[in-house]
């Protein structure tokens, strides 16, 4: 197949993905018409709510008989409720009173009745902080801004009037110390990203909170499965993110008084009717998603992040591999045994598993960013793998070649690197390029450990529009081409080794 054939094929390919996701979005469930939590608490129907939430808490308590299910986001819970797979999402009242103010929300409705009782919201705080009055010191705070207004006042501007302008803030001239928070970044109207900035009731807070401390802030985003663990890793030393106390939860962090206190509600599936023709419904989702609040500059700035990522980890990872290869072939029991292991083991550890050990219990508290231990994790991943890779080029060449090259005068260094390593290349490079592109769309998970990568990016948008379909459909075409390049370059360096792959014919058969 020539390659302008392989780019048309690609293409429809890409092309046929988008009709079907296109044509999964606009499909809808039928379900039934919920008007109580008593209709939506019955064997068959499915509800969930946000993970290490007070919703999800509430959620367990009051549906006995539904099944109850944990999401990682609120997005993906109401997006769920919108196609009908959920009949029901639990989650904060607050929350959702903003967000049924955005564009994105509808085919839902509210139930009038609470899920359980109101819970009162709280800041989790390290046990190995470096500050060690922290708890009484945000206590204290927020005494003189409950007793002050500010809290009132505050949610008013966010909550009521949803409005997203951050006040202009004092921060400290001489600040003692840094104080490491940890949010989502993903939970409007409390955190998350108005175009690439960080904004929100919690951000405000968190900055007034500095103000009254005097210390310098830093701000990191987990999503909810890993920001209680971020926490008892030391690599923050407080919580505010929706938190609410529980008993195991008091084992690993201490809390504060409540923030503020809230109620849960439930929404379930309620159709609106017409929404307008299709031509326009997408040329405004594409506004809302790339041109509002240019929003592009976070895929962009995801792109740079997920690139750095891969071929840092790529070129260090090819690098220990091939030093593996070497050692292996020295002869030495001892140290085959030991890389063999070595080996073994990081090709039997989900990279997923490697990536938050290296962060949440290695790198624990050394203050090391996301993106350096990204880079370590994704580079022993690759070693392991390119290291088996290289033995097996290595060992597919005959062991003649090297006595030939040895009878010709070349020394054992020279004869492996001009005689032994071309011919190894040209038979473990159509490997190599497989495993590469597969580290590259492996990194989309770095999200897990507050990097701000492609998929993460992706992910806030989807947060901020409540809507899937361009966000992801951009993120796969985009990982598609990243893919493509490089599977070029190194089809390129495949021809360079072996030029006859370029000429290469069937006997007896002329292509014209």
């Amino acid at each position: 197949m020539s390659i302008s054939k392989r780019k048309i094929v690609a293409l429809v390919s890409v092309m046929l993905c988008v009709i079907c996701l296109l044509t999964a979005c606009s499909s809808q469930t039928i379900v039934k018409d919920f008007n109580s939590i008593a209709d939506v608490d019955v064997k068959e129907n499915t509800v969930a709510a946000c993970i290490g939430t007070s919703a999800m808490k509430e959620a367990e308590n009051t549906f006995k008989n539904a099944k109850v299910m944990e999401y990682n986001s609120y997005i993906d819970g109401i997006m769920a409720v919108q196609k009908g797979v959920l009949q029901g999402f639990a989650l904060d009242q607050t929350a959702l009173s903003y967000a049924m103010a955005t564009e994105g929300i509808k085919d839902i409705k509210v139930l009038d009745e609470n899920v359980g009782e109101a819970n009162s919201i709280v800041a989790g705080v390290s046990k190995n902080t470096k500050f060690p009055n922290l708890v009484n010191e945000i206590n204290n705070f927020l005494k003189k801004v409950h007793s002050d207004g500010t809290i009132d006042d505050m949610y008013q501007r966010w909550v009521v009037e949803a409005k997203d302008e951050m006040p202009q803030i004092h921060k400290p001239e001489n600040p003692q110390g840094k104080l490491v928070v940890a949010t989502t970044g993903l939970i409007p109207p409390f955190s998350y990203y108005k175009g690439d900035e960080l904004t929100g009731m919690d951000i405000e807070l968190i900055n007034r909170l500095a103000n009254y401390m005097n210390v310098e802030i830093d701000i990191r985003t987990y999503d909810l499965m890993g920001i209680n663990s971020a926490l008892e890793a030391n690599q923050c030393d407080c919580i505010f993110s929706n938190l609410n106390a529980t008993d195991e939860r008091r084992e690993v962090m201490d809390f504060s008084n409540p923030v503020y206190v809230s109620n849960t509600k439930l929404i379930v599936y309620s159709p609106s009717g017409a929404n307008g023709s299709f031509i326009e419904s997408v040329a405004k989702s594409f506004e809302k998603n790339f041109l509002r609040e240019n929003r592009w500059k976070m895929i962009v700035s995801g792109i740079k992040t997920t690139i750095i990522i891969s071929l840092a980890s790529v070129l260090l990872g090819t690098l220990l591999g091939f030093a593996l290869c070497m050692l292996n072939k020295t002869g030495v029991k001892l140290v085959h045994t030991i890389i063999k292991c070595f080996v073994r083991i990081l090709q039997g550890t989900p990279i997923a598993v490697l990536l938050m050990i290296m962060y949440y219990i290695i790198f624990s508290g050394s203050g090391s960013s996301g993106v350096l231990v990204s880079i370590i994790a994704f580079s022993l991943n690759f070693a392991a793998y390119s290291s088996e890779i290289f033995r097996s080029g290595i060992d597919a060449v005959g062991v003649g070649q090297t006595e030939a090259a040895l009878a010709l005068g070349y020394t054992k260094t020279k004869a492996f690197f001009k005689i032994i390593m071309p011919q190894a290349a040209v038979k473990f490079l159509p490997v190599y390029k497989g495993e590469f592109i597969s580290l590259v769309k492996m990194t989309s998970i770095v999200g897990y450990i507050s990097v701000q990568d492609l998929t993460r990016m992706s992910d806030i948008i989807r947060s901020r529009t409540y809507e899937a379909f361009f966000p992801l459909i951009s993120t796969a075409i985009i990982y598609f081409v990243i893919s493509y390049i490089l599977t070029a370059i190194l089809k390129a360096i495949e021809v360079k080794i072996e030029p006859d792959r370029k000429n290469r014919k069937i006997k007896g058969i002329e292509e014209k």
